[in-house]
């Protein structure tokens, strides 16, 4: 048992609602015997504080944690009161996530001589060059903001005590750009728990009793996509559905595109649910899609969470054929890659699975076993504590 004494402060650019990473290690943490605060942004009506399993949250009424996003003109307001907020917690670790909370982690972790971990969800300046290239502004706003950004993660990196990313290609990719060579990985895998096969989206959609359901889950986004999946229903077997099961900002303009489609009643939405319900919710479908676009190296060596989320929920899996989701996919025998750009691809991945009862078993047998005995939050539990143990 750690004591009490060493205290973390976790920083992370969201409500903390539905960040299943940063609320694994939260509690993983709180339960080892740190004391372990995050700190959130606030969205209206939530609570400034509260206390979330084993988790302190304090939300403050920000957008980001960063001094460069979304407006530097709100440093005064934004970043400098959040970052005295920080420091006066007096924390022996700050643990950033991602590139946007780095810098006031770096600032406070001087400031009280604590350690520092940068915790690299993803390419964070590759998602922000494809957010770019998507508004008629983005070209300049690139060409001045990634360079501060690149040198702003080099310099703070280089500088912490430990990294931590979420897949081999992402760890080979953060050693050469930062020029360190202290990172781990862990991957985003759920906590085990043997779920019950329910049909949660045959009731709440009034499905016909035969139906199959594709099952896409998170964030509704052209770049992950979600069109080309939509449109691969015209091409699927007329006893399959599709469910988007989530929030975004591509949300309604898909809802829009979808309407007049002729296929629009085999293509349902429904909101994001909580994380605690998530499991039952996934297990009610059939088969889970992870879509994405290369319109980055983030995207193309990407391994997004609802590909564990839906191995834990015994479903087969089709998805883009890219390096490290293939890996995994097909290299273990629990699914068919896609190449994302074509419906009709898609169509045939999803056709084979569901066309075939017997392949179908022997993936999702496969998929179970795997989730009980190498992707889970247990074994990567072990990698985050053993990184803390080295502070």
């Amino acid at each position: 048992m750690i004591a009490m004494a060493n205290k973390v402060c976790m920083v992370v650019s969201n409500p903390f609602t539905h960040d299943a990473r940063v609320n694994k290690e939260a509690e993983s943490l709180a339960k080892a015997g740190y004391e372990v605060v995050v700190y959130a942004t606030r969205d209206e009506h939530m609570p400034e504080e509260e206390r979330t399993g084993s988790v302190l949250v304090k939300r403050l009424s920000v957008r980001r944690y960063s001094l460069f996003r979304p407006n530097m003109f709100r440093a005064p307001f934004d970043f400098f009161p959040s970052l005295l907020r920080i420091i006066r917690e007096k924390a022996d670790v700050y643990h950033a996530h991602d590139l946007d909370t780095l810098l006031i982690c770096f600032l406070a972790s001087r400031t009280n001589k604590a350690k520092l971990i940068y915790d690299s969800h993803e390419l964070f300046l590759e998602m922000e060059k494809s957010y770019f290239s998507e508004v008629w502004w983005g070209k300049f706003a690139a060409a001045i903001l990634i360079p501060v950004w690149r040198v702003e993660e080099r310099f703070c990196a280089r500088r912490a005590n430990y990294l931590i990313t979420v897949n081999d290609s992402l760890k080979d990719i953060l050693t050469r750009n930062l020029g360190t060579g202290n990172i781990a990985v862990l991957m985003n895998c759920p906590t085990f728990k043997k779920v019950s096969k329910g049909r949660e989206f045959h009731k709440e959609f009034s499905l016909p009793k035969g139906a199959k359901v594709v099952l896409y889950q998170g964030g509704i986004m052209w770049r992950r996509a979600v069109r080309q999946v939509a449109d691969s229903v015209e091409f699927l077997s007329e006893d399959t559905y599709l469910i988007f099961m989530g929030g975004g900002g591509d949300k309604n303009v898909l809802i829009k595109y979808v309407s007049v489609k002729e296929y629009f009643a085999r293509v349902k939405f429904h909101e994001e649910v909580s994380l605690k319900e998530l499991p039952r919710y996934t297990a009610s479908a059939d088969l889970g899609v992870v879509p994405l676009l290369n319109v980055s190296l983030n995207n193309y060596y990407g391994l997004p969470n609802k590909l564990f989320e839906y191995m834990h929920a015994g479903l087969p899996i089709v998805a883009s054929d890219f390096p490290e989701i293939k890996k995994i996919v097909v290299g273990e025998g629990i699914g068919i890659c896609f190449n994302p750009e074509d419906p009709k691809d898609i169509a045939v991945s999803i056709n084979k699975v569901l066309g075939n009862d017997k392949l179908r078993e022997k993936m999702s047998g496969k998929v179970l076993n795997l989730a009980r005995t190498k992707y889970n939050w247990e074994i990567e539990e072990k990698k985050l504590l053993n990184i803390y143990k080295e502070l």
